[in-house]
């Protein structure tokens, strides 16, 4: 079996460690270099693994790809065979990659999980590096997208060979589990929110539930990120009123029985521009599987998934009135019509599976 060399752009992140140790349970032999992120207090991944540099919120994106470029291309001289296959967590690892001249001819994997390009708010600059983007996936040994909105933005409803579709689903852990029937809440709703903290979106759905919705309750569990814009401002705004909660970090997927069971809805709220468009989020299989009816934008990819099945609420984060109306308007029997929804789908469908990905790989090689 051949080794894989990965190289993680957060190190902490808890799909990367899975999918790390899916690799190493599968057979494969692992090198693992990563990148921490300043602040981040998350638990190291158990696996042998070196950190080969710190990003801070402080670095521009240029500075952070000079550096990333530096310290991968130090480590290249000690992992270069015919037989080595690299693995690249994001654009800016594989950017920071292939920007190496030793780096050429080499055969890669490459995950994308997010489409950051699309955050830019210069058209020319956005549009051309998504064709980079493109040329990266091309040119692979295999791509994995964590999201269907990422194959419709790339390639509309054909995709080449070499693309495989791994959605952040469940850890395969939670197989067994017993899944809790649909409850009709008590009294009060309580929504949650259990993930890295952070956006507009949020910190508008907190303030108004804060402000003019006190019989609502809003628990956060994670992280504050390191945004310096809104992450901190929400952190205030729970402070701020008695109806917000925050629980401090989890442990992934150990703690979730425990903050499911104390809520009614899961929020995953953001924009619905550019990158958010065409995100899969995780808290979506979270919903499902604990039979939570889910909070997400409209006129998105996965606002647009959850209105077809009926497993939650699509409204727009970014106009009080639209999130007033929704609050105003919540209520038992709609409530219970789309939990039992959540209930119906199949537990085989919410967790991690990735045999027919390594059947595939394991066959191209």
């Amino acid at each position: 079996m051949p080794t894989v060399v990965f190289y993680v752009n957060i190190i902490r992140q808890a799909r990367c460690i899975r999918r790390i140790e899916d690799f190493i349970a599968h057979g494969f032999n692992v090198k693992v270099y990563g990148f921490d992120r300043a602040g981040d207090n998350r638990k190291l991944p158990d696996f042998d693994h070196e950190i080969i540099g710190t990003i801070s919120k402080t670095q521009s994106y240029s500075t952070r790809l000079m550096m990333m470029k530096k310290n991968i291309s130090r480590t290249l001289q000690h992992n270069q065979t015919k037989e080595t296959l690299f693995y690249l967590f994001n654009f800016d690892v594989a950017l920071a990659f292939l920007m190496n001249p030793k780096t050429r001819g080499c055969r890669y994997f490459y995950e994308v999980s997010d489409l950051m390009e699309l955050t830019l708010s210069n058209a020319f600059l956005s549009k051309t590096l998504a064709r980079i983007n493109k040329s990266i996936i091309s040119h692979s040994f295999e791509t994995i997208l964590t999201s269907e909105g990422f194959i419709q933005f790339f390639y509309g409803k054909s995709s080449p060979d070499n693309l495989s579709l791994l959605p952040n689903k469940l850890n395969k852990r939670c197989n067994g589990w017993p899944r809790p029937a649909p409850q009709t809440p008590k009294r009060h709703f309580k929504i949650g929110f259990a993930g890295a903290i952070r956006s507009k979106a949020v910190l508008n759905f907190a303030q108004i539930v804060g402000e003019k919705f006190p019989e609502t309750e809003l628990f956060f569990h994670g992280i504050f990120t390191d945004d310096g814009l809104y992450s901190p401002l929400i952190r205030s705004t729970i402070e701020r009123y008695d109806n917000l909660h925050y629980s401090g970090p989890f442990k992934n997927p150990d703690d979730f029985p425990a903050i499911y069971e104390n809520i009614d809805l899961v929020l995953s709220l953001y924009s619905a521009h550019g990158n958010d468009c065409f995100l899969e989020p995780n808290k979506y299989y979270e919903a499902l599987f604990f039979a939570k009816p889910i909070i997400v934008s409209a006129n998105t990819f996965i606002g647009e998934k959850v209105t077809r099945q009926n497993v939650g609420f699509a409204i727009d984060g970014e106009n009080e009135q639209s999130m007033m109306d929704f609050l105003k308007s919540l209520n038992e029997e709609d409530y219970t019509q789309k939990a039992l929804a959540c209930s119906h789908i199949r537990t085989e469908d919410l967790l991690e599976n990735t045999d027919v990905f390594f059947h595939k790989i394991k066959n191209k090689l």
